[in-house]
């Protein structure tokens, strides 16, 4: 049944979504994965970053930041146990085509 008339709002129209916040590792922490992180962090999540350079940019940014290789496939799935992360990201850039790593 629409919503019509004098009615309060439409409950359907005032449902907010809620999400548990989730952690989610970054694989990366330099310029280019700055907009992935801030729109975790936008949206409520809790942002973890990992590469091996602890100077990047977007470590500052992220909540948490892990000295593991990108490329170490080993060590990024025993970080992503210890940390128990919900959700693994990986923001592709010119850099990285010439050297994918399967994480599974």
């Amino acid at each position: 049944m629409p919503c019509t008339g004098n009615l309060p709002p439409c409950p359907r129209y005032a449902l907010e979504v809620r999400v548990k916040p989730k952690k989610i590792l970054l694989l990366g922490g330099s310029f280019f994965q700055i907009p992935s992180i801030e729109a975790v962090k936008r949206m409520g999540h809790y942002a973890i970053t990992c590469d091996y350079r602890p100077d990047n940019p977007g470590h500052r940014l992220a909540d948490e930041y892990h000295n593991v290789r990108t490329t170490d496939r080993e060590g990024v799935l025993r970080l992503t146990r210890w940390l128990r992360i919900d959700v693994i990201v990986c923001c592709l850039f010119p850099p990285c085509y010439t050297s994918p790593t399967p994480l599974l």
